[in-house]
């Protein structure tokens, strides 16, 4: 039974980031932290929560496929927190850097952990590009 589970699990994170799998996705902050300085870019949290989010799964299958998404991953260091995971550094990140609370959300950080300008909780068209021009002008 233990493997069945197991084996359930890992079909389920497969298909979950299979549409991420195009970028290299971080989920731990000290290495997405070296690779910033190293880098030297800033680093953009996207806030997810892969149970119970709708407008998450949009994302993951139309946001993150679009152009002017890949422009500015490629000049980012992409980091995932997903508020499924029960683990504490996710936990102590959403409560951190995601002070409103709001999934799906991008925060962007500088590679001090700084945040840079203002939380993207709204997936219109206005304010994703908006947020885009925000980041290409860093």
């Amino acid at each position: 039974m233990k493997k069945v589970i197991f084996i359930f699990i890992c079909l389920f994170s497969i298909s979950m980031f299979s549409q991420q799998n195009q970028y290299k996705w971080l989920n731990d902050f000290n290495k997405a932290s070296v690779e910033a300085t190293n880098q030297n870019k800033p680093i953009l949290i996207y806030f997810t929560d892969s149970k119970n989010c709708e407008v998450c799964k949009k994302n993951e299958e139309t946001l993150f496929n679009s152009s002017e998404f890949k422009s500015i991953a490629n000049k980012t260091i992409l980091m995932i927190v997903d508020r499924a995971n029960d683990d504490v550094a996710s936990q102590r990140l959403s409560i951190h850097y995601n002070k409103a609370n709001a999934y799906p959300s991008f925060v962007t950080i500088d590679k001090k952990g700084k945040i840079l300008g203002d939380t993207l909780t709204s997936f219109d068209t206005t304010s994703l590009n908006s947020y885009i021009n925000f980041i290409n002008s860093l």
